[in-house]
């Protein structure tokens, strides 16, 4: 969505930003390459990176160096970070959402009767395996987000069919919605065999 909105540079920029995280990658596969057993890059293969991170430096008036520093141009400022291009296309309000959704994915702690999947528990439980509590937000925003990403893409060349596509994702969105709200805590799902 932010691409959309912005000129073809950034479209340029956000391309060749590529080479210069592969670089950066490959740096510091190296610093590790030999605790872990790997095989480094080669000093050959670092100053290819290096020479097509300069060509893209000069071809966009800058180097890359940081994860989003392709879209520096539009804040006219460094350190730009994935909730600026959020708040640019309006979309910084679902980030509670989807914070609360991920937070356990991201090693921060969380006392046990906190965790996502034991949300529904009635009094604190340790759980041990899988569950499906607590899915109500993250299949919902799944559901957002897909949504807005096709319908992103078919409003580029926009005619009748990607009208009518938009609107059955939209309503798809929904539904999946409602249906999450109305399992949660009442759907179970089989085991192993």
């Amino acid at each position: 969505m932010f691409i959309r909105e912005n000129d073809q540079s950034i479209a340029l920029r956000y391309l060749a930003c590529f080479d210069c995280q592969a670089r950066r990658a490959a740096k510091q596969y190296n610093l590790y390459a030999e605790r872990a057993s790997l095989e480094p890059f080669t000093v050959e293969e670092l100053a290819d990176m290096d020479a097509r991170c300069e060509i893209v430096g000069s071809t966009i008036c800058g180097e890359i160096k940081g994860d989003w520093d392709w879209a520096v141009p539009v804040f006219s400022r460094e350190n730009t970070t994935f909730a600026d291009l959020e708040k640019a296309v309006k979309m910084h309000h679902w980030r509670p959402r989807y914070k609360r959704a991920s937070q356990h994915v991201h090693s921060g702690h969380r006392p046990s009767d906190a965790l996502l999947g034991a949300s529904e528990a009635k009094e604190p439980i340790m759980l041990v395996g899988r569950s499906n509590s607590g899915f109500t937000d993250p299949l919902h925003m799944t559901a957002i987000s897909l949504s807005q990403i096709a319908v992103t893409v078919l409003v580029e060349r926009p005619n009748i069919d990607g009208v009518v596509y938009a609107k059955i994702l939209a309503t798809l969105s929904d539904t999946v919605g409602r249906l999450t709200v109305d399992c949660d805590g009442s759907c179970t799902t089989p085991g192993p065999d």
